[in-house]
């Protein structure tokens, strides 16, 4: 297990993203919850269940708000927990990207490009100062 700091300046950043894995696990969950056979099959239900704890867990831990003031965060990574917040902040990467691409023509989108473009830069900064493997 490893412990890795979490910048002030990054909380809202990886708190959005984890809110968003959390909704997508739930997804899974209730997906999974429909299946006729689910009843049957414990095995599938331990991997999502398994996501979910790691994503609540995270969020316990760096706070599911923004408060009025943020403070550096310490938190510890276990196997469960890296991945999950890897493929949250890999996916919030991914929609960051997106959102650069953005037609100028088109309402706020300077300032959508603008905080797009900064948020690349701090999840990128993240990767590179934990030393955790996102960016590629």
């Amino acid at each position: 297990m490893n412990t890795i700091a979490i910048p002030a300046s990054f909380l809202s950043i990886m708190r959005s993203a984890l809110v968003s894995e959390m909704g997508r696990v739930t997804s899974l969950i209730e997906d999974t919850a429909w299946l006729p056979e689910s009843e049957r099959a414990p095995e599938w239900w331990v991997g999502l269940c398994d996501e979910f704890d790691a994503c609540r867990s995270l969020l316990d831990r760096v706070g599911w708000t923004d408060p009025k003031q943020e403070v550096t965060r310490f938190i510890h990574l276990d196997d469960d927990r890296q991945v999950v917040l890897l493929r949250a902040l890999k996916a919030r990467l991914e929609i960051e990207r997106d959102y650069t691409k953005v037609e100028p023509h088109l309402k706020g989108a300077v300032r959508q490009k603008r905080t797009a473009k900064r948020n690349v830069r701090q999840i990128d900064s993240f990767f590179a100062t934990t030393g955790l493997k996102g960016g590629e």
